[in-house]
């Protein structure tokens, strides 16, 4: 479900997910147990939270099964930020994150590699930037020491140098993918769904049409007012004495400025009036079609609901789908930003004529869902395969998915590291009326629609 707020997981239904599921969460052997799965309690983890006074929140979870330590730091900043003059500088100063401080003059990722960090990556996006890594009982001290240091310090290091290698990377990144239709497509979707302005009309790594005339002191001014404590969630999971983690945070981050946390803007969903179907072509492998509707934000209710929807819908449009080889692909992703998001259908087809039995296929379930809904059984097979994904997730305290991102964007985006727990519980307490309800209301007006064909 919410996998790190960002729904986008393919649904695999595998016999050994279904069996964890058994285990774990009282699976639904037949039809006359239907709604057992939904009486389900959720996985909770553990935390401690708590605000230095500079302003940066920490949240502590103490798990003595993993081997190591994650550490998340995650900033509320990213594209939505920037000025219309300054396109591309949260992808630029992601990039700078890590180059050095004053006293770390080589390489970071060197010296993380020589304590035996793993995954360390930093990233961004729409919303928010982050810098992850799994980190060896060992070195968890040092660690955490300097990651307080790149916070503090990466900005007094920055030069002019610095600056202009990120900005020829990010530029060769995306010259790279400037010949595809398909990205080409995934750039438009965004400029038609959203209206000129719209924080998200624009692609948070490929929109970089301001990255040359952005300076040293830009970038500078960035990390200084995006990257401080007041604007910052650090999260750590792991093998750790939760006391002992409290004093080290307090010594290697409580001395820093606080800077000030960036001003939250709400927004609407949008509601642009109706685009015509559009068609572009190019030399592609297989014809695409995306359906694209606007719905709420991650820590929205119905967001939770449109997920079990959006499973519900792989599932019933795969039965259908023709059996030629090679197979049209259905992919049904739910893009759920801080503000508002996207509810999204992307087909892909060897022809034209498969392209288009398919996308009838869709409405018609689509209508299906609005008028019927699902059955009990069904709906209560969906939760139960959530739910074991969940179980998965939570093995892990690190990575991509684990139980430090999944607090960090708890609180980051809904200010509350125990809003995941929440909305599982909201999507285990959903019945069909609801789906109904929610698909009725957020799938009923007509999509964006925009082809991909072969030139």
């Amino acid at each position: 479900m919410k996998n790190l707020g960002f729904k986008t997981k393919s649904i695999i239904v595998s016999l050994l997910a279904v069996c964890a599921a058994a285990l774990i969460f009282w699976r639904v052997a037949d039809p006359s147990r239907t709604g057992f799965v939904s009486q389900a309690a959720v996985p909770k983890i553990a935390f401690e939270k708590f605000t230095l006074d500079n302003g940066l929140t920490v949240i502590i979870h103490e798990d003595h099964r993993s081997p190591g330590t994650a550490i998340n730091l995650w900033y509320h900043a990213g594209t939505r930020n920037e000025r219309p003059n300054s396109h591309g500088i949260a992808h630029l100063s992601e990039h700078l994150m890590f180059t050095g401080t004053p006293r770390i003059t080589e390489d970071v990722a060197k010296v993380l590699k020589g304590m035996g960090v793993k995954n360390a990556t930093a990233s961004t996006d729409s919303d928010r930037t982050r810098l992850m890594m799994d980190v060896p009982e060992a070195n968890f001290d040092g660690a955490l020491r300097l990651v307080a240091e790149l916070m503090a310090g990466t900005v007094e290091a920055l030069t002019e140098s610095k600056v202009n290698t990120a900005r020829r990377q990010i530029q060769q990144e995306v010259a790279g993918n400037n010949n595809s239709p398909y990205i080409f497509a995934e750039d438009l979707l965004r400029s038609r769904i959203y209206p000129p302005g719209h924080p998200y009309s624009r692609h948070p790594l490929r929109s970089i049409e301001g990255i040359n005339s952005i300076s040293l002191a830009d970038v500078k001014e960035w990390f200084r007012t995006s990257y401080c404590p007041a604007n910052a969630v650090l999260v750590v999971a792991g093998d750790l004495k939760p006391q002992t983690v409290r004093q080290q945070v307090e010594q290697y981050f409580g001395g820093m400025q606080p800077g000030q946390a960036l001003s939250r803007e709400q927004s609407s969903v949008p509601r642009a009036a109706p685009i015509k179907p559009e068609t572009i072509t190019g030399k592609i492998p297989r014809q695409r079609l995306y359906m694209v509707w606007n719905v709420p934000g991650y820590a929205e209710p119905d967001i939770d609901r449109l997920d079990l929807i959006r499973h519900y819908l792989t599932l019933k449009i795969q039965e259908r789908a023709p059996r030629e080889k090679p197979e049209p692909e259905v992919d049904i992703s739910l893009n759920s930003h801080e503000l508002c998001g996207e509810f999204q259908i992307r087909l892909t087809a060897s022809t034209s004529e498969q392209l288009e039995l398919l996308q009838r296929e869709v409405e018609r379930q689509i209508k299906e869902v609005m008028l019927q809904g699902p059955a009990p059984a069904e709906l209560e097979e969906i939760k139960t395969e959530l739910l074991s994904s969940l179980s998965s997730d939570l093995e892990q305290v690190g990575g991509f998915g684990g139980k430090a991102g999944l607090l960090a964007i708890s609180e980051v985006f809904a200010g509350d590291p125990d809003h995941y727990r929440k909305a599982y519980q909201r999507m285990l307490e959903t019945t069909p009326a609801d789906v109904k309800a929610v698909s009725s209301r957020w799938l009923a007006a007509s999509p964006y629609v925009l082809q991909v064909k072969n030139q």
